[in-house]
C-alpha cells in the first residue's frame, strides 16, 4: 500500500492534545508527541496486514499508537462520536513503548488463545524497553 496520498480523516492537533495528558498521567512528564505516522504492519501469526497510527516524541524514545483503517485513500479511527464529529474516542485504547530509540515498536500479534495482542517489538540493545496499554484492543 501506499500511504503517501493518504489522508487522514481526523485533525491530529486534538489527538496529540488527548496522548499527550495521558501519558502525562501515565508519569511521562512534559512529554511533547512531535510525529504522526501511520504504518501498514503485518500480523506475524495470522498474516492480515492492519494500520497502526504512531505518535513519537523528537528523541523517539516513547511511542504511542492505536489501531486505524483505511478505507480507500482515507484513514479513520477506531470511533468517531456519531452526534460530534470533531470528538475523537480511542475506544480500542492505546499501546506506549517506551525506553528505546530505534527498536520498542508498537505492534499487533495473537495471543494463543487467538485473541488480539499488542506488545513492543524487540531488539532494543539496552533491554529496557516498557509497555502501557490504556485499555485492552
Amino acid at each position: 500500500d501506499n500511504l503517501d496520498k493518504t489522508k487522514l480523516t481526523f485533525d491530529t492537533s486534538s489527538l496529540k492534545e488527548q496522548w499527550e495528558k495521558r501519558l502525562n498521567k501515565e508519569g511521562y512528564d512534559n512529554t511533547s508527541l512531535t510525529k504522526f505516522n501511520v504504518f501498514k504492519e503485518v500480523n506475524p501469526e495470522t498474516k492480515e496486514s492492519y494500520y497502526l497510527l504512531v505518535a513519537t516524541n523528537d528523541d523517539n524514545t516513547i511511542s504511542t499508537a492505536t489501531e486505524v483503517f483505511k478505507k480507500g485513500d482515507k484513514i479513520y479511527l477506531l470511533s468517531i462520536d456519531a452526534t460530534d464529529t470533531n470528538k475523537l474516542y480511542m475506544s480500542g485504547g492505546t499501546v506506549t513503548c517506551t525506553g528505546c530509540r530505534y527498536a520498542c515498536d508498537p505492534k499487533k500479534g495473537t495471543d494463543s488463545d487467538g485473541s488480539t495482542v499488542y506488545y513492543c517489538s524487540a531488539g532494543c540493545p539496552v533491554n529496557n524497553c516498557s509497555k502501557s496499554v490504556t485499555q485492552e484492543f
